[in-house]
């Protein structure tokens, strides 16, 4: 089953079921509640190796989580929390 939408002034494209699929599962494992062994199992995936390509999705996710926690800490060294900003 394909579905062709077109978009005004821009090329024609393809929605496979597969584009679906692969959508919702980057989406789940970017919300950073969702680890690669529970995804493999929503998906599936009879082998965690089919769900690796969305690790690289994990990692990113990890980046931002870090930058995030980088952000707690000021120069002193001593971890702020929003009450202490005031």
């Amino acid at each position: 089953m394909h579905t062709t939408k077109k978009i005004p002034g821009k090329l024609r494209h393809e929605i496979r079921p597969h584009d679906l699929r692969h959508t919702f599962a980057s989406r789940l494992v970017s919300t950073d509640k969702v680890d690669l062994y529970t995804l493999q199992h929503i998906l599936g995936h009879k082998t965690v190796s089919m769900t690796q390509r969305y690790a690289q999705l994990a990692d990113e996710s990890v980046k931002r989580g870090m930058s995030v926690a980088d952000d707690l800490f000021v120069p002193t060294g001593r971890i702020s929390f929003e009450s202490d900003r005031s």
